[in-house]
């Protein structure tokens, strides 16, 4: 490449001048050659701290040379990208544009394709703003000092050359030039980009990539050629932390492309502030979703904070966030000035009364908002009597969701009355937990009142007559298109009031009636209203009791109406006569698309006549018939049938086909030109089957997915497919059990596997192939179109065990990898040596009753190299305290395991102490990852408990603790407890069958009224008794978080301790579930306080 474009010149050429400088006997010029030394790295490093400078220097850069060549990138075109980040696959070793065999003019071609590639990216990143920058800085200033040489020493061409002429070209280069160069190599940039996203599964590369290409505008344009996705939208749902949420926070301060930041992980207060500074600079992100992270009530603060300046953002999502009234009422705040905003997210939060009056007076001001979403879980009547005025007053709110806990049912008809009577109201979703039937009919009667509202759903007791007030109310609505009524016992009763309404109803077009308790009454009804109604197109009335005379009431609706396009109807009860009045609805009716009906009763000539008529109708485009009492007789006229229509997409057969009906479908498979999957389980197909489906596979050029598991194919059968796959150009994944196959066809699913470049998921399982173990792994592992394989060899020795995982272990696709039976020494060396280079599997589990300590020692090997498994599991008896120390010492060092399970019987205390000290060790790192710890079986004690509480202390990571089977009494809860106190990390804590008493259980009792975050305790078969539950009971009317506790096997609580517990749930409305084994309770079903 020519000099002046070459990055390390420019630097080099000013230290040989500033070294002429030195030399010169002028003493000005002696200090003009120091200050230009000087000046070289505090320019460099002024700069870069710059973070505008620094990222248009590092975009410049970083893409092109982290990707492959186009030449390397069409090499593997047989393996289409994604372009979601969430996606993301393993990245290739990037080697740059390598010698073609001259042979290949082909090869020759691409390489000089690459080389111009490579060659014109080189001189477009001279033109990039951070360049020019650089450039003006650094040449400028040494220009001025060339000048001063010139002067004091006389002419000289290389000063005159090297230190004015060549910086100026260098400007007028990427002044005249850059936009040029920016078409010429976009393309490729983008090309190579899309393949290098494509395939990284590691995020901390992942988060740096996304940077650059949003920190470079180019750059980010230049990817628009080839994703418009990776342009306008960052989607990252990877655990992202507090630092590489601030590094995306960093990229979004200078990108100006991005509209839509999807992040969620672990982030909390830190990470949302880096956002909430970034907002305040950006001006293009228009959405922003949050949800799921812990940002807090100071987090949520800031945000707001940010959205008072922020003139882009339309949307915020900050669902399931720890944020209650401080937060809120500090968002809220926001909104009063905040002119831009239209929807705000705040549900599964911690919002009460004081959030729920802030949030009605900035609706109150507020003239932007169309969507709200909050769930007010600690709101009672007095946030909604606020929210009931503020609804009464706002005119731009369109979509409201809102779900109160402790709302009665005055405050729900006020509330109701004042969002219905609202006419700006578009959509709404009012969620009232206790509110009972008759406050539900006032509710539904409003909302159905209501001149604008277009789609309601309704769950929970509304009754017959709920419905029926409602169904008076639709009778004079004009708005509502769609209805939801599930679960809602309406009956036949409340159908029968829905249908009346429907013969005046002129705006209805969906209806969901699913689990209502109608029946032939209901359904004859609702039938009859079909006969009139010429606006209704999707009916459902799925897991009902409708039989024969509600079919035929359908049966004689669907011959006269010509609107309904899809109907999903159940008939539990349905018969011969039924189906016989549905055959001839079929027959005559031209306008349903999507038919789904499941028969019970029904005998073959029945389901032939109706297969005829279902398929012979052009009009369906999806049939789905589930007949439970099917011979191989009549499932062959239905599959004969089935395969035979010209719209039907997708088959899916169960019940004995056998290889008479299969053939029968092969037939009819080799005309088809719609069906693209394929599902045959439990068919009986075997290998007159298999070889007929072969033959019309040769021919067939639509189907992508055959399914045949459990089907008793052979060596003949599966020689038939291997053959078929040879020839088939467009099946792309493969499933079957080949049971009674051997080696004859194992082999030629070998040949196959080599020569197919179509099918990228194969799914085979083998019994008696030993011998063919080698060479089948090496031909589908060698397969570069394969994307995911699963092979299970039953039967296969230690030896070829070990050449399985091996071959496993380097394919460059899989991600997880599980092991279980005996692996031997040799076994397990190679399944380790694998891993040691092996950087795309994330997921290693290993179950083997021969895992021992030397083998332990074996495996912590992987956990010293390998840096990108996230989940270790071991489940090994075998191994005692010299394997966990081994395994201790690797997980000091590495910092990407997060989730670490041990489960071991014959671990001692020698082995629990060292897992105890690395905890403690692990939790003070900055740089700590490990988010799950299971210890099952090992030999835990109060003084292990002792330093895991004093990890729990420090930890900002740990969400799930597991150590089930230990000898943990009251000294160590107590330890453990205390610990919880501060801990604002933990989700998910279980000391199954330990030695805990009611000591123990009264100091998790005082933990549970200090913590918020903790969601789940199980600390069943321990000794816990009365006291100690009557002290978790009173806990539970404190803590509002915890959803689920676990105190099965605790034979001393009696009924004093279970009538505790269930007087605290009469409190306490998040608990889901207290298992007590027999004596479980379930939040559901205790009286409403």
């Amino acid at each position: 490449m020519a000099p002046f474009v070459a990055d390390s010149f420019d630097t080099l050429k000013d230290i040989i001048f500033a070294g002429l400088c030195f030399m010169s006997e002028h003493w000005c010029l002696k200090i003009v050659g120091v200050a230009s030394w000087i000046w070289l790295p505090v320019i460099y490093a002024w700069l870069l701290r710059d973070e505008h400078c620094a990222s248009h220097l590092s975009a410049s850069y970083f893409p092109f040379d982290s990707a492959p060549t186009r030449a390397e990138t069409e090499k593997n075109t047989s393996i289409a990208p994604t372009t979601h980040p969430t996606l993301l696959q393993a990245a290739p070793t990037v080697q740059r544009a390598t010698v073609p065999e001259a042979t290949s003019d082909n090869r020759i071609a691409d390489f000089i394709s690459a080389s111009v590639e490579v060659f014109l990216y080189g001189l477009y990143k001279q033109t990039s703003q951070g360049k020019v920058r650089l450039l003006a800085w650094e040449s400028g200033a040494q220009g001025l000092a060339a000048i001063a040489y010139l002067r004091l020493e006389g002419g000289s061409p290389f000063v005159v050359v090297l230190q004015i002429i060549v910086p100026l070209a260098q400007l007028l280069f990427a002044l005249l030039f850059k936009r040029l160069l920016r078409s010429s190599t976009s393309t490729s940039i983008a090309r190579s980009l899309d393949f290098a996203l494509s395939y990284s599964n590691n995020r901390s590369w992942q988060v740096s990539l996304l940077r650059i290409i949003l920190e470079d505008t180019a750059t980010a344009q230049a990817v628009l050629s080839k994703s418009e996705v990776l342009r306008e939208k960052i989607t990252l749902y990877h655990g992202i932390t507090d630092e590489e949420a601030a590094t995306l926070a960093e990229a979004l301060k200078v990108n100006d492309t991005v509209e839509y930041v999807s992040i969620g992980g672990t982030f909390g207060v830190s990470g949302a502030m880096a956002f909430a500074k970034a907002l305040k600079i950006n001006k293009t992100v228009k959405k922003i979703n949050l949800e799921n992270n812990a940002v807090g009530d100071d987090g949520a603060a800031a945000l707001a904070e940010a959205l008072t300046v922020n003139k882009s953002v339309e949307h915020i999502r900050l669902d399931a966030n720890d944020i209650g009234d401080a937060g809120a009422a500090a968002f809220a705040g926001a909104l009063k000035s905040n002119s831009i905003l239209k929807v705000v997210q705040f549900a599964r939060n911690s919002i009460g009364d004081d959030g729920a009056t802030a949030f009605a007076e900035a609706v109150q001001v507020n003239s932007t908002i169309e969507d709200i979403d909050i769930d007010f879980v600690e709101g009672s009547s007095a946030g909604a009597a606020s929210l009931t005025r503020a609804f009464f007053v706002s005119k731009t709110v369109e979509t409201m969701k809102v779900s109160f806990v402790k709302v009665v049912n005055a405050q729900a008809t006020a509330l109701a009355s004042a969002r219905f009577e609202n006419d700006c109201v578009k959509k709404i979703e009012l969620d009232f937990k206790q509110v009972s039937q008759t406050g539900s009919a006032v509710l539904v009667e409003a909302l159905a009142e209501n001149s604008t509202v277009k789609a309601i759903n309704i769950h929970g007791p509304v009754g017959h007559s709920g419905v029926a007030a409602f169904a008076k109310a639709l009778m004079g609505n004009s708005s509502v298109t769609q209805i939801q009524l599930e679960n809602t016992k309406v009956g036949d009763a409340g159908a029968a009031a829905l249908a009346e309404a429907l013969k005046v109803n002129k705006t209805v077009e969906h209806i969901r009636l699913n689990a209502n308790q109608v029946g032939d009454a209901g359904a004859a009804a609702f039938a009859g209203a079909l006969k009139s109604n010429s606006i209704l197109k999707h009916v459902r009335f799925a897991r009902n009791v409708i039989g024969d005379g509600g079919a035929t009431a359908f049966a004689e609706a669907l011959r006269v109406n010509s609107a309904v396009e899809n109907i999903d109807i159940d008939f539990i009860d349905g018969s011969n006569a039924g189906a016989a009045s549905l055959t001839s609805a079929f027959f005559v009716n031209q306008t349903v698309k999507q038919i789904k009906a499941s028969f019970v009763k029904i005998d073959n000539a029945n389901i032939a006549v109706l297969a005829s008529a279902c398929f012979e109708n052009d009009g369906v485009k999806k049939i789905e018939l589930d007949f439970k009492q099917v011979s191989q007789t009549g499932s062959a006229v239905l599959v004969e049938a089935l395969a035979e229509n010209s719209t039907v997409k997708a088959i899916n057969i169960h019940g004995p086909v056998g290889h008479s009906g299969v053939a029968a479908f092969a037939k009819a498979l080799m005309g088809n030109s719609s069906v693209t999957q394929i599902q045959l389980e439990n068919t009986k197909v075997g290998d007159a089957g298999a070889a007929a489906l072969a033959e019309a596979l040769k021919v067939n050029k639509t189907v992508k997915h055959i399914r045949m598991p459990a089907n008793d194919i052979g060596d003949a059968g599966a020689v038939a497919l291997a053959d078929a796959l040879q020839a088939n150009s467009t099946l792309q994944q493969i499933e079957t059990d080949l049971v009674d196959c051997g080696g004859t066809g194992a082999a030629a699913l070998t040949r196959a596997f080599f020569v197919n470049r179509a099918v990228k998921r194969i799914n085979v399982s083998f019994i008696q192939t030993k011998p063919y173990t080698r060479v089948l792994a090496s031909a589908c592992f060698e397969n570069k179109a394969v994307r995911k394989i699963a092979l299970d060899f039953k039967d296969v020795c230690e030896t070829l065990s070990a050449v399985l995982v091996e071959a496993l272990a380097e394919q460059s696709t899989v991600e997880a990898i599980s092991v279980r039976g005996p692996m031997s020494p040799s076994g397990v060396a190679s399944f380790v040596e694998a891993l040691k280079n092996n950087s795309v599997v994330k997921q290693v589990q290993v179950d083997s009753g021969q895992i021992d300590d030397t083998r332990a020692a074996a495996l912590a090997e992987v956990l010293t190299v390998n840096k990108t498994v996230e989940h270790f599991h071991i489940h090994a008896d075998e191994m005692g305290d010299a394997g966990a120390s081994a395994l201790t010492e690797a997980l000091r060092a590495n910092r990407t395991v997060q989730h670490f399970a041990i489960v071991s019987s014959n671990i001692g205390d020698a082995g629990a102490r060292a897992f105890a000290d690395m905890l403690t060790v692990n939790s003070t790192e900055v740089n700590s990852v490990v988010t799950q710890i299971q210890f099952d079986g090992i030999k835990f004690g109060d003084a292990e408990a002792i330093a895991l509480s004093e990890s729990l202390c420090r930890t900002k990571t740990m969400e799930q603790i597991s150590v089930s089977g230990s000898r943990i009494g009251d000294q160590g809860a107590v330890a453990l407890g205390n610990a919880l106190k501060l801990n604002r990390t933990v989700r998910q804590i279980r000391l199954d069958r330990g030695n805990i008493g009611d000591v123990g259980a009264t100091a998790f009792a005082e933990a549970l009224k200090a913590n918020n975050t903790l969601k789940q305790m199980h600390l069943d078969w321990n000794r816990i008794g009365d006291d100690g539950a009557g002290a978790l009971a009173g806990a539970l009317e404190v803590n509002m978080t915890l959803e689920q506790i676990g105190l099965e096997g605790n034979s001393c609580i009696g009924d004093e301790g279970a009538e505790a517990l269930l007087e605290a749930l009469k409190v306490n409305t998040n608990v889901r579930q207290i298992n007590l084994g027999r004596r479980k309770i379930c939040v559901e079903a205790q009286p409403a306080k």
